[in-house]
C-alpha cells in the first residue's frame, strides 16, 4: 500500500499509464492481476464435492444468513454511519454507501483460503452472491440514496450504476477464472494425473493467489496514491467509518456464529463423518472435521462468508 501510495505521488505518469488500457472498465493490469489472484484458488473447486454440500439443510440456512447480513444489515449500518461520520459530505456519504451495498466476490475466496477454510463451501456463497450482486446491487445502492437520500433530503445525486457493468464485471472477474480453472482441472483428469494435479500442481500455482493479491494492492494504492496525498483529510475521514463498520461486522457476525454454533461454519466440508468420501475423492486427504451436526464450530473470519469489501478507494471499489 504504502509503495503504491509512493509511485502514485512520486511518479506522476503511473496512472496514466495503468489507466491507459481497460478491461470491464478495469486498468488491464488490475484486471490481469485479479484474474490470476482467483485461478489458483478457483483450481481446488471441485465440482463433485459441491453436490454433497448443496443437498445439507444447514447450507441453505447459512446462506441465508448470509443474505440478510449482506444485504439488509451492512447497508443499513453503512448509511448510519456515514450520516453519523460525514453529516456536512453527501458526495462522500453517497460513496460509503455504494461502498456498503457493494458484496465482494473475488478477494472472500483469497481470504478463505489463507484462513484455510473450506474452498468448495465459500465457492457456494460466492456463487449466489454473485447473481444476487448483478440483480440488486443496482436497485439497492439508488434505493439507499435515492430514496433513503444518503445524500441528503436536498442533494441531487450524480451517481450512475449500470446494470451492464455490473453483470459484465462479475461475468469477467469470476468467470474467466472458474472456467480458467475447470479447464485446468479437466485436462489433468483427461490425462489421468489427478493424483500429481492434488499433490504438486496445486501447492505449485498456490502462491501465485498471495502475489497477485499484493500485486493487485499495489496497482490501486499506485493508481490513486496521488489522489490519496492530495486529499487526505477526506481519506481520513471516509478511513474512519469504515474501520468502525469492519470491527462492529467482524465481531458482531463472530458473537453471532459463536452464540448460535455452526451458523456460518466454514471450517470443514458440510458433511457427516458417516459420509466420508471414497478413497480418491477431491475431499479424501482433507483432515477430518466434526460434523456440523455434532460439534458448533465457527470461521473466526468475517471474509469467509462474503462480508469483505475490497480495501481501496470508494472509486477504485466501485469499479472493480
Amino acid at each position: 500500500m504504502a509503495v503504491g501510495i509512493i509511485l502514485g505521488e512520486f511518479v506522476p505518469s503511473t496512472s496514466v499509464v495503468l489507466e491507459k488500457v481497460k478491461f470491464v472498465d478495469v486498468s488491464l493490469p488490475l484486471a490481469i492481476a485479479l484474474i490470476v489472484m482467483m485461478w489458483p484458488i478457483l483450481c481446488r473447486v471441485s465440482p463433485t464435492a459441491l453436490v454433497p454440500l448443496l443437498r445439507k439443510r444447514q447450507l441453505w440456512q447459512h446462506l441465508a444468513f448470509s443474505v440478510v447480513i449482506n444485504w439488509i444489515l451492512s447497508p443499513l449500518l453503512m448509511l448510519g454511519l456515514a450520516w453519523a461520520f460525514l453529516p456536512d459530505r453527501p458526495e462522500l456519504r453517497e460513496g460509503l454507501v455504494v461502498v456498503g451495498v457493494a458484496r465482494c466476490i473475488a478477494m472472500v475466496l483469497v481470504w478463505t483460503d489463507i484462513a484455510d477454510g473450506d474452498v468448495d463451501y465459500c465457492a457456494v456463497l460466492v456463487a449466489v452472491n454473485s447473481i444476487l450482486q448483478m440483480v440488486l446491487f443496482s436497485p439497492v445502492a439508488l434505493l439507499f440514496i435515492n430514496v433513503f437520500k444518503a445524500g441528503g433530503s436536498n442533494a441531487d445525486s450524480n451517481v450512475k450504476i449500470s446494470y451492464s457493468l455490473v453483470s459484465k464485471s462479475v461475468a469477467a472477474f469470476l468467470g474467466i477464472p472458474f472456467g480458467a480453472a475447470m479447464v485446468t482441472r479437466g485436462f489433468f483428469i483427461v490425462i489421468r494425473a489427478q493424483t500429481f494435479f492434488e499433490r504438486k500442481f496445486l501447492p505449485a500455482i498456490a502462491p501465485l493467489s498471495l502475489i497477485a493479491l499484493l500485486f493487485t494492492t499495489l496497482i490501486i494504492f499506485a493508481a490513486q496514491g496521488h489522489q490519496v496525498v492530495q486529499s487526505i483529510t477526506d481519506v481520513l475521514r471516509v478511513a474512519a467509518p469504515l474501520l468502525v463498520y469492519f470491527l462492529v461486522m467482524f465481531f458482531g457476525v463472530l458473537f453471532i456464529c459463536r452464540h448460535f454454533g455452526a451458523l456460518a461454519s466454514t471450517v470443514g466440508p458440510l458433511v457427516d463423518d458417516s459420509e466420508a468420501p471414497e478413497p480418491g475423492h477431491p475431499l479424501a486427504d482433507r483432515s477430518p472435521v466434526p460434523s456440523i451436526d455434532k460439534t458448533p464450530s465457527y470461521a473466526g473470519s468475517r471474509e469467509t462468508i462474503a462480508l469483505e469489501q475490497e480495501p481501496a478507494s470508494v472509486k477504485s471499489l466501485k469499479a472493480t
